[in-house]
């Protein structure tokens, strides 16, 4: 819906039937809708980015469970990963 002026029509101060041009509703309720949809279209890119922010740490957080789980089961293996993050700190 391109115009030329990319203000918002007002529609008039006084609320009687008589002062409303159906073109204008239209164009006010078309421009109300756009804004809207670009919102929308907003807030969905903030939510896809969440979701995969969220996917990234699901899976973090299932690797270091994993690794908690064999370290336990294998404490020879947990002996291994701690002398092998003691020399990456070195």
């Amino acid at each position: 819906m391109a115009r030329g002026n990319d203000e918002p029509k007002e529609a008039p101060k006084n609320n009687s039937v008589e002062d409303f041009d159906l073109n204008d509703i239209d164009q006010i309720c078309d421009e109300e809708c756009e804004a809207l949809n670009e919102a929308m279209d907003k807030i969905n890119a903030c939510l896809d980015a969440l979701e995969r922010k969220n996917n990234a740490l699901v899976q973090q957080m299932r690797q270091l469970l994993e690794e908690s789980k064999r370290s336990d089961s294998d404490p020879a293996a947990g002996d291994a990963t701690a002398a092998m993050e003691e020399n990456e700190q070195v």
